[in-house]
């Protein structure tokens, strides 16, 4: 399923942004990437990966729009990579898929300017699985072993693999 989403995805890349009236379809392309104890650099583009989305915004405004997003991509996470736990040898690795509803507001109008600053913020919902390869080669999920204490410290349950997040953020568009 992974590379007919990428295939239709990379397709439909070349259409950027299309107008049909007050509808917008945007497609994005970017890296995603972990920060946590297996990675010791804030930022470091050695454990990121692809990450592909589609949306569409509605434009309530010549400035303001109503977006819905879905994007995939891939997170994971190795001690070797890192200068501090390299001991520990502890890694994962987990699909990421993500919806996100929200609002996007453009300082200046793109039919005036040809780019303008924004902002956006939303709410999203997002869901992983992360895994690791055990000493025999066999996928083994992490959630159900208890990686992060539950069952150990009292009162700590197992983490949901589905979750919420609030998204914000800015940038730079052009038509």
């Amino acid at each position: 399923m992974m590379n007919k989403l990428f295939f239709y995805f990379v397709l439909f890349l070349p259409a950027g942004i299309v107008r049909a009236q007050n509808l917008h379809i945007i497609t994005f392309a970017g890296v995603s990437y972990y920060q946590g104890d297996l990675q010791d650099k804030r930022f470091t583009f050695q454990q990121s990966h692809l990450a592909l989305g589609i949306g569409m915004a509605y434009e309530l405004t010549d400035q303001l729009y109503a977006t819905a997003n879905f994007k995939i991509g891939k997170l994971s996470g190795n001690d070797k990579n890192s200068n501090i736990n390299q001991n520990r040898n502890l890694n994962f690795t987990s699909s990421l898929f993500t919806f996100q509803p929200g609002l996007e507001y453009d300082f200046l109008s793109l039919y005036e300017y040809n780019f303008t600053p924004y902002v956006l913020a939303g709410l999203s919902v997002y869901h992983f699985n992360p895994s690791t390869i055990d000493t025999a080669g066999n996928k083994q999920y992490l959630q159900p072993l208890s990686t992060e204490g539950e069952g150990f410290y009292n009162g700590r349950k197992k983490y949901g693999l589905t979750q919420l997040s609030i998204p914000f953020g800015g940038g730079v568009s052009w038509p």
